[in-house]
């Protein structure tokens, strides 16, 4: 005995809509690449990640040393390879090779200079976790540039109504 299954048939007000996405309008975009300003710091850092993945395959196993390698060289890619950084109205992003990282303007909560850029947080004061859940924008053009990029920071949160 066999059943007969019904077929649903779906009409055309039962039809899933396609959501189309609206690209984001870019504010600004730039590139970093901190190696190329320090040749000597790049030249130790490659030779660390090298001479652990030759140690490491020599003494332990080949697959060791290639994870071994992949995580030191995720944790100076952002040093050793170029970054580039986008400001669009509703958020910042970072990327590069193993780098990609995206923060809402309605999660900043409190935007500080560095020397060399800005630090986006998601937390009203200073905390341990700010290098964990927090971003940070690399500049390299001059002290005026910068604060102007430290205004549109503060604009485009306070647009998103976060201040």
């Amino acid at each position: 005995m066999t059943k007969k299954r019904k077929r649903s048939r779906i009409s055309a007000s039962q039809k899933p809509t396609e959501e189309i996405q609206i690209a984001d309008e870019v504010l600004l975009e730039w590139t970093t690449h901190l190696a190329r300003r320090q040749p000597m710091k790049a030249v130790a850092a490659s030779a660390v990640v090298a001479v652990t993945v030759a140690l490491g395959w020599v003494w332990v196993h080949p697959l060791v040393a290639f994870l071994m390698g992949l995580l030191l060289l995720n944790a100076v890619a952002e040093f050793l390879f170029p970054v580039h950084y986008r400001l669009t109205k509703s958020g910042a992003e970072a990327t590069g090779f193993l780098l990609s990282r995206r923060m809402e303007w309605k999660q900043v909560r409190r935007i500080t200079p560095l020397p060399d850029g800005i630090h986006l947080s998601p937390f009203a004061k200073p905390t341990k976790l700010d290098g964990l859940k927090g971003m940070v924008l690399r500049w390299e053009g001059d002290e005026a540039e910068l604060t102007r990029l430290q205004s549109l920071c503060q604009r485009c949160q306070r647009m998103a109504g976060t201040n």
